[in-house]
Formats: C-alpha cells, structure tokens, sequence
C-alpha cells in the first residue's frame, strides 16, 4: 500500500468512527489558571478541540463557570462509555469543581444534513 492509499485508508477510518461536539459548563477553582485545565484537557486521548464558547464568570467566592465546546472522537470506545470517561478524567483534575455536558452533537451527521437541505432548495 502506497502513502497516498495509506493516508486515504486513515481519513476514511476516522470518518467512520464519527467525530462529536459537546457543549459543556466547568466550573474551576478561580485561584486555578483555567488555561491550564484547558490544556489539560487538550491531551485527554481523543480529544481534537477544546475551545471557549462564554468566558469565565465568577459564580461564587472561589469558584467561576465557563461555557466551552469540546470536540472529540471516540475511537473503537462506544460514545457513551467515552463521554463518562471524559467526564471522569476532568473532574480528577484538582482545579475542576464541576463538569455538566449540555448538549452532543455528531458532527457529520449534522453537516450531511445541511448538505441534504441545500440539495433540496437547489431543485
């Protein structure tokens, strides 16, 4: 198999296995870089994106919430066995208080979707 067949087998691979979006609300430590837990996140296996949709407000004495959008994709795991990892993963970090997943959404499918609707306003 040559690279190029290699490369191509790769993208289809990760196609397949479906790359998901989940919008969630984390509440940290406010003495705590969230920076830091960010990033801490970014090296979580399957994660792609970690990015900030609200920034950080303060919700109590020593604690802020912030609104981020994580992107991710699950691999061989199944989605839900790999969200409930996620979430286990994060709360260990000692700067995260709390971590809720709001909403889930299958990237793909979503864009498959939108391509479907504009094939149907083209006609």
């Amino acid at each position: 198999m040559n690279l190029k067949n290699n490369f191509i087998s790769i993208l289809q691979e990760a196609l397949e296995q479906g790359i998901f979006e989940v919008i969630v609300i984390l509440d940290t430590d406010r003495k705590q870089n969230l920076t830091d837990v960010l990033m801490n996140m970014r090296a979580i296996c399957g994660v792609t994106i970690v990015s900030v949709l609200h920034p950080a407000e303060r919700i109590g004495e020593e604690i802020e919430r912030t609104i981020i959008k994580i992107k991710f994709t699950s691999g061989a795991t199944p989605l839900k066995a790999f969200m409930l990892n996620l979430k286990d993963q994060v709360l260990k970090f000692k700067e995260v208080e709390d971590f809720r997943i709001k909403k889930l959404v299958d990237i793909l499918q979503q864009k498959k979707r939108k391509k479907f609707k504009k094939n149907i306003f083209k006609r």
